[in-house]
């Protein structure tokens, strides 16, 4: 399942390779050559 970027805030948590992540940080960056994309700091709440 895709989610898009502006949907993502920060304390939400993810399910990703089977384990459950809580997002710390959130920032969109925009490089020179390419498109834009988030970056997410992300931690492990479950194994």
């Amino acid at each position: 399942m895709k989610i898009s970027a502006s949907d993502v805030r920060i304390g939400n948590l993810v399910e990703y390779q089977g384990k459950l992540w809580r997002i710390l940080k959130k920032s969109h960056v925009k490089p020179g050559k390419g498109g834009a994309f988030a970056q997410l700091e992300m931690k492990a709440i479950s194994d």
